[in-house]
């Protein structure tokens, strides 16, 4: 794995302490020497400090971290008013790895971040399936649901992902039907089957565990809400559909024809799962 790095020489020590002999650091001298940075060393992971940036080089550091195509960000900070502020406003931006100095920075759980990371980089298929016909949405809505298939575990209900374009619920409603999406809240809960068939795919994790990463207050609430979409439980789910004819489901559940009474059984395959 590829690291960029802009931190204080402190936490800089910290990180290069903890990184594997098989990860690589580069630490550019200047935000505006961050996006060549990222680009000549194809970075995996860009951790910065927001105290070490310096006033005048704030907005360029936030421009860089708007673009798309950026690698995975983790900030990683100490805990003062001034870098607490700064941190609330690169959250805004959608970052989720955050790491406070002293708290949660210890070798066994940055190393468990770092390795989580390597082999974590979500991008959502049906996002990218159904985004061609969202085209005439508004950008903060269109923008709100490019956060949320990011983001499965951040949007959790309809009024978050209201809240995130701006407008309220009707009226995200009311966009949404007009590009052929059936309802907000089966949107939401498509997003979030996605990442869990993803997952649970990989057989690392245990449905329990899947479910406490979403966000659900039990596995059998996350149970429930992935049975109401596609008619099988999550493990079922796992086994019995691949991720290209999972895509073809939810999007057929999405649109305002579709229904979510059943799910279509899966096709069976010689040799396949029974």
């Amino acid at each position: 794995m590829n690291v960029v790095a802009f931190l204080s020489d402190h936490l800089l020590s910290t990180l290069r302490a903890v990184l594997r002999e098989d990860h690589r650091i580069f630490t550019p001298l200047a935000v505006e020497a961050l996006a060549a940075a990222i680009q000549q060393a194809h970075a995996d992971v860009l951790v910065v400090e927001p105290s070490a940036v310096p006033s005048p080089q704030w907005p360029a550091l936030l421009g860089l971290l708007r673009q798309e195509g950026m690698p995975a960000v983790v900030v990683y900070t100490t805990i003062s008013p001034p870098a607490m502020r700064a941190t609330v406003e690169l959250a805004r931006l959608g970052i989720r790895h955050i790491v406070l100095k002293g708290y949660d920075d210890s070798p066994r759980h940055f190393r468990a971040l770092f390795d989580a990371l390597a082999s974590d980089f979500w991008a959502s298929v049906l996002y990218q399936r159904l985004r061609p016909d969202w085209q005439e949405l508004p950008l903060p809505v269109l923008d709100a649901l490019a956060f949320l298939f990011r983001f499965p575990d951040r949007v959790r209900t309809v009024a978050d992902l209201a809240a995130a374009a701006g407008v309220t619920t009707r009226t995200l409603h009311r966009w949404l039907g007009r590009v052929g999406v059936a309802s907000a809240k089966r949107l939401v809960l498509a997003a979030r089957v996605e990442w869990a068939h993803t997952l649970l795919r990989t057989g690392r994790l245990q449905v329990r565990e899947v479910a406490d990463r979403l966000g659900y207050v039990s596995p059998r609430q996350f149970r429930r809400e992935v049975h109401l979409l596609t008619g099988l439980t999550p493990a079922t789910l796992s086994r019995r559909w691949p991720a290209d004819e999972l895509v073809e489901l939810l999007a057929t559940r999405l649109a305002t024809h579709g229904s979510t009474r059943s799910a279509a059984a899966p096709r069976q395959r010689k040799g396949g799962a029974r």
